[in-house]
């Protein structure tokens, strides 16, 4: 059996990608907080067994949460920067390098708002404690494998969809589930999203080109079409329906609230601006160089979410 370290195993998107690991006969050991280990990353380097490792994929991260602190802030450059230095500190031990290295990163490495299918060679903007942390880790783990002639693959995903998602999907189940989420009334903005179970099937395969790359869906959906699949599957409706207009009057509102209070308001002229626009991201280099294949979140989110 093939040896992988994986961490954070025991997340929304580790648990996708330990299940598929062991369905496929890989030897998982992981590395992180859990029932059977209290190993913290982000005070400690783990003692690695020193055995022949196939690869390595890093998957502990903080997301899913605006800082409102500077303490709330720091928790990110904690586990996403400090995190990886003390994975990495615990790979030098080993004698032998694993032959490669998976990092699931983030487009919010750009700092977009807005575009159309972004490529990977678009320049990183990060302007987040979230992304900033992850460029950062992005930087040491190429460094460090290209010294230690380890390859590569830096994987910057998008919204990532699965069965009971964390983070915006969730927070929009949950309201449509109790009644209280409305709809922008025709908001075409589309945005890309990915299937947690078809990052967990590539994280199994072998790949020997290192690089930066996207995986989406490739359907790219509008947010309109999220919100009536995720109605369909969880058969009710969203009673509530907002033309933009009045929209942005209750975001001027937010803005002003924010101001005054010195805090981030559940809805403001920002939060309003990434609703309504486009963010896609071009995923055609994975699927040329790494044979990447996807299947339609949309269709997932029906039946499954």
């Amino acid at each position: 059996m093939k040896n992988i370290i994986i961490t954070g195993g025991n997340g929304f998107l580790g648990r996708y990608i330990k299940a598929k690991l062991i369905k496929e006969n890989f030897n998982v050991h992981n590395i992180g907080r859990s029932e059977n280990s209290s190993i913290d990353l982000t005070t400690q380097s783990p003692i690695l067994e020193n055995t022949l490792f196939e690869k390595v994929i890093h998957i502990a991260g903080k997301a899913h949460s605006f800082p409102k602190t500077q303490g709330e802030e720091e928790a990110f450059y904690q586990v996403n920067l400090k995190g990886t230095k003390n994975l990495l500190k615990a790979l030098n031990s080993l004698s032998i390098p694993p032959k490669s290295f998976i990092f699931i990163s983030s487009v919010a490495v750009y700092g977009l708002i807005q575009g159309e299918l972004v490529s990977e060679d678009a320049p990183t903007n990060a302007n987040t404690p979230y992304g900033i942390s992850k460029l950062k880790a992005e930087e040491l783990i190429i460094k460090w494998c290209i010294k230690r002639k380890v390859k590569y693959q830096i994987l910057r995903l998008p919204l990532i969809v699965g069965t009971n998602p964390p983070g915006n999907l969730g927070d929009m189940k949950r309201g449509i589930e109790k009644g209280f989420y409305f709809r922008i009334n025709n908001n075409m903005a589309k945005k890309s999203v990915v299937l947690a179970d078809d990052i967990a099937g590539f994280t199994a395969q072998e790949h020997n080109i290192s690089g930066i790359y996207h995986l989406c869906d490739g359907f790219h959906p509008s947010l309109n079409q999220i919100e009536g699949a995720m109605e369909k599957r969880l058969n009710k409706k969203i009673i509530i329906s907002i033309p933009l207009l009045a929209v942005k009057g209750m975001a001027r509102i937010g803005d002003l609230f924010g101001y005054i209070f010195k805090k981030e308001m559940p809805i403001s002229s920002l939060r309003l601006k990434k609703l309504t626009s486009t963010l896609t991201f071009d995923d055609s280099k994975a699927r040329k160089e790494l044979g990447w294949r996807s299947k339609n979140a949309l269709e997932f989110i029906e039946i499954k979410i």
